[in-house]
Order: C-alpha cells, then structure tokens, then sequence
C-alpha cells in the first residue's frame, strides 16, 4: 500500500470492515512500500483519518515487496494459522470477499503450506485449495 495510491485509501475502508467483524481474532498489517513517500507519521494520519485501528508499517528495504512479489498495490494476502497464503489479491477487493476468505480460513485451518510465488503462479496456488465458501 502507499498512502498516495487512491484504491489503497478505498481499501483502508474495506478493512476497517473486516475489523469490525473480527477485531482481535485476525492481525491486519498494512504495509507502505514507498518509503521514499510514507513516514511513520504521515501513515499515523493516515491510519488516524481513517480511524484504522490496526498497524501501519513502511518497508523500508524492500524486502517485504520482494519477498511477497509486489508488483501492483494494493495486494492483499490472507495467512491461515500456520503462516501460509491462503488468499492473494493485487488490487481492490471488496470487504465481503475478505471476510469470506478468512472465515473459510477459521472454520477449515489447514497445515498444508501454500509457498509465495509470483502472483500468477500463486492465484492458480490458491484456487486448487479446498475451502467451501
């Protein structure tokens, strides 16, 4: 995310929805990949505007963009208990889509890792895993 980009504001929004439904049950981190852009306290403004109550973080070397192939913004990835994607999206996705995603994840954790891959490679990753909707 980056604080300049108008679909990542959009989607503070849709996760403030996801907030409210799971507060403490779920971690959300968003993460700026623009430090040259964001600082610490222009994403406290940010994260106070929005009245988004979960961490904002800069990633200031890179290595998150590198490590989760960023390459469009906003990206959201869901992670299961056991710390494997078990959703990947670039762009805009709606709050309910999300909720949807995690609470599959809640009622059917699994121990099956799903790598990072590039984005193309992981959608067809993830879209062979098993969740009912």
């Amino acid at each position: 995310m980056a604080s300049t980009c108008p679909p990542c504001i959009q989607e503070i929004e849709e996760l403030k929805e996801v907030w409210e439904t799971y507060g403490d049950e779920v971690t959300i981190i968003s993460i700026s990949i623009l430090p040259s852009v964001d600082t610490p306290e222009s994403l406290a403004k940010l994260a106070e505007k929005h009245s988004a109550e979960w961490t904002f973080a800069i990633d200031s070397t890179g290595s998150a963009k590198m490590a989760a192939f960023v390459t469009r913004i906003p990206r959201i990835l869901i992670l299961d208990p056991f710390g494997s994607v078990v959703f990947d999206h670039a762009g805009f996705v709606d709050s309910s889509i999300l909720i949807r995603e995690i609470r599959a994840v809640m009622e059917y954790p699994t121990a099956e890792p799903v790598p990072l891959l590039p984005p193309a490679t992981q959608r067809e990753a993830v879209a062979s895993r098993a969740y009912p909707r």
